[in-house]
């Protein structure tokens, strides 16, 4: 399994829910870091981060922006934190919980709604977990909490991640912040969602 699928167009601010709980840790490993989007933001904020990224050429090009990345899954007990963004629903269940089981201190978890329909769905084809042929299951918010708890976890955060609002002065910005306020309150679901756990 390569994780060379995993969604790396993430956009930073989906990350500033998790500064809080990474800041005082000694060592990050981001799990299937892609090209480095989350690496890029841990060393804007000061924190200490690497990654892994099993996919050769996408490793390569992360190392090609300036970042320590290993092909090879590293020592997970030579870290204090652990991050997996859009990752756990490309790995098989008990790789998963291998994973989890392993690592002891915080770690943050995006996952992709499943149940996430466009807002416009009535105008447009509406968009499936199961169109991404490298999805081996789903996670919704219960099912993540559910598992960081039977590895051993501390569920201490929670939510759906939210992208940060447009400038006013950004074009559209009235219409991007309509879209917004009607996926949130009149359709209640966002894509992803993320949970934080700390395990002693």
């Amino acid at each position: 399994m390569t994780l060379n699928a995993r969604y790396d167009g993430t956009d930073p601010g989906h990350f500033r829910g998790y500064e809080r709980h990474l800041v005082g840790c000694r060592r990050v490993l981001d799990y299937g870091c892609g090209t480095g989007g989350f690496l890029a933001w841990a060393a804007e904020k000061g924190i200490p981060a690497e990654g892994y990224e099993p996919a050769a050429e996408i490793a390569a090009e992360a190392r090609r922006r300036g970042f320590t990345v290993r092909e090879a899954e590293p020592d997970l007990g030579r870290y204090d934190g652990l991050v997996m963004v859009c990752v756990i629903e490309h790995l098989a269940p008990a790789e998963l919980r291998r994973i989890l089981e392993t690592f002891r201190g915080t770690v943050v978890v995006q996952a992709d709604e499943p149940r996430h329909r466009e807002p416009w769905f009535l105008f447009h084809r509406r968009s499936d977990f199961w169109d991404e042929p490298e999805h081996v299951r789903p996670y919704t918010p219960p099912a993540l909490r559910r598992l960081l708890g039977r590895c051993g976890y501390e569920v201490v955060a929670r939510g759906r991640v939210k992208p940060p609002l447009p400038k006013p002065w950004q074009l559209r910005s009235l219409a991007v912040r309509l879209r917004l306020f009607l996926e949130d309150r009149l359709f209640g679901i966002w894509c992803p969602h993320f949970a934080v756990g700390f395990k002693g």
